[in-house]
């Protein structure tokens, strides 16, 4: 999770996000890395509502499609830097599931304002 953050932090599309949301980074990467040793290891970790927990951040840092397309897209570079096989594909193909989860929540967010 530290290799995916020291890319997205300086993007220019990601960042900029991170700085207007206020990341408290010393709580968020624990937190992203308890979901991912849950999602991909089997071990106990984060159990909440991963998509819920961003609905606050669509009023402060308000994100769409192309953010979150730009999410996955160094999510997979990170992961293909240092992993292969199966457990790197899964955790590719949740990051798509979770980013897609998140449009739909922006999406329903942005029409009710």
């Amino acid at each position: 999770m530290r290799r995916f953050y020291q890319a997205a932090i300086p993007d220019p599309l990601l960042g900029p996000l991170f700085e207007t949301a206020e990341i408290d980074w010393s709580v968020h990467v624990p937190v992203v890395s308890a979901f991912w040793e849950r999602e991909l290891l089997g071990l106990p970790g984060y159990a909440g509502n991963v998509v819920g927990a961003h609905r606050s951040l669509l009023d402060v840092a308000g994100f769409g499609v192309a953010n979150l397309a730009r999410w996955v897209e160094l999510f997979d570079e990170t992961v293909d830097e240092r992993f292969a096989g199966q457990t790197a594909e899964h955790a590719k193909r949740r990051a798509r599931q979770v980013a897609g989860a998140i449009a739909t929540l922006a999406a329903r967010h942005g029409a009710a304002r």
